[in-house]
């Protein structure tokens, strides 16, 4: 019996192939959601018409659940596919070791195995952290091992359903030694951010590791944000009835605007370095920022 293994963050997951056939070529999982307790496993397979593939789990040493059938789903990763099918399977948060195993159904019924190659997760991650620094938020993870990993990309939410990449970190290659990286976001979201890691291979396959959350709160006073800015920046800090202004670099005001409470302001199609001012009649409080249309 041939085994592939898959590393992902605080579950295990080892692959178990069946008896001797070439259908199933690769497979890898990417959390979908809930807290890393609901995976899609996808997998490169070489089905023949009538077909399916499916896969079944067990966990902590248990026995195997039964075959989840597999769906044929055109959106898949495998950018070179026989045939992308996606199994989606749910994870008990008590699970620590989870043992996956693929197979084939074929025309009349029957299930069997294979011997292809079977892509493991090309990198081993063992821990993913992120903290609020002053006014940046500092991303560190570590890996065990790493094969053919060209590179990291480091993705934000704010809600777990739509991400952004802010950034990237070069990978080590192939090594079997323990990597450390880290990662700065330099204008995170006021409230809770959402980070992930989207591993990608040297032949453009990737991986999206398990999401976690950093909250960052607004220091003391008028804190401004994105800087630089496109469409809209957001205020916060505003504590009662106050005048917003936003001015350019030789006094002329562009927009003034009475608020009593943190706000959204949609910038005019204008770029350059421009101050935003709030006055409440005895204080006033500004800060610079840059709009780039």
């Amino acid at each position: 019996m041939r085994k592939l293994y898959i590393l992902i963050p605080l579950l295990f997951i080892q692959f178990f192939s069946l008896a001797a056939n070439y259908r199933i070529k690769r497979g890898f999982t990417t959390t979908v959601s809930g807290a890393n307790t609901t995976y899609t496993i996808w997998i490169d397979s070489d089905t023949a018409f009538g077909e399916t593939t499916l896969a079944q789990l067990k966990y902590n040493g248990g026995t195997f659940t039964g075959f989840i059938d597999g769906t044929y789903d055109t959106s898949g990763p495998f950018t070179t596919p026989s045939a992308n099918w996606k199994v989606v399977i749910t994870i008990p948060t008590s699970a620590s070791t989870i043992e996956i195993e693929l197979a084939t159904r074929n025309q009349s019924g029957s299930i069997y195995g294979y011997t292809g190659s079977g892509n493991a997760l090309p990198v081993s991650l063992t821990k993913f952290t992120g903290e609020a620094v002053q006014t940046a938020i500092q991303l560190n993870w570590e890996t065990v091992s790493e094969t053919n990993n060209d590179f990291f990309s480091v993705q934000r939410s704010s809600d777990l359903k739509a991400w952004e990449a802010i950034g990237s970190v070069k990978g080590a290659g192939s090594i079997d030694a323990k990597q450390v990286y880290t990662y700065t976001d330099k204008q995170p979201i006021i409230g809770t951010n959402y980070y992930r890691l989207k591993q990608v291979d040297f032949n453009g396959n990737y991986e999206y590791g398990k999401a976690i959350a950093v909250k960052m709160i607004a220091n003391a006073g008028l804190v401004v944000y994105p800087n630089p800015a496109k469409n809209s920046i957001n205020i916060v800090g505003i504590e009662h009835a106050t005048t917003l202004q936003l001015i350019d670099l030789s006094g002329n005001v562009l927009h003034e605007s009475s608020i009593s409470e943190n706000t959204t302001l949609a910038l005019p199609n204008v770029s350059g370095m421009y101050l935003i001012r709030v006055s409440d009649g005895s204080t006033s409080n500004s800060k610079r920022i840059v709009i780039d249309k």
